[in-house]
């Protein structure tokens, strides 16, 4: 059986093929992302590091670079607390 190379709609190139998705998912699709990255989305660190699995945490650096670097600013911050309902839980 061959084994096909994992392609994204976009070109972002990030070296974790599971948030590549996550991040296509919420950008091109409008699916809600899962609480770790949602946190991360809406600027939320330490509600991101309280989420965060073992793997994500040794990463959480790595992860919100690929996030700033691949995210549009609408996307990210404020914005995106508003949009994926994260509001009312910040405040």
């Amino acid at each position: 059986m061959e084994k096909t190379k994992f392609k994204y709609y976009h070109n972002s190139n990030l070296r974790n093929r599971d948030l590549a998705q996550t991040l296509e998912d919420y950008l091109m699709r409008g699916y809600q992302p899962g609480g770790f990255t949602t946190a991360l989305l809406a600027g939320d660190l330490f509600g991101a590091v309280s989420r965060a699995d073992y793997w994500n945490k040794a990463a959480i650096a790595d992860i919100a670079t690929a996030i700033i670097k691949n995210c549009p600013s609408a996307a990210m911050g404020s914005c995106a607390a508003e949009v994926l309902g994260v509001v009312e839980e910040l405040a």
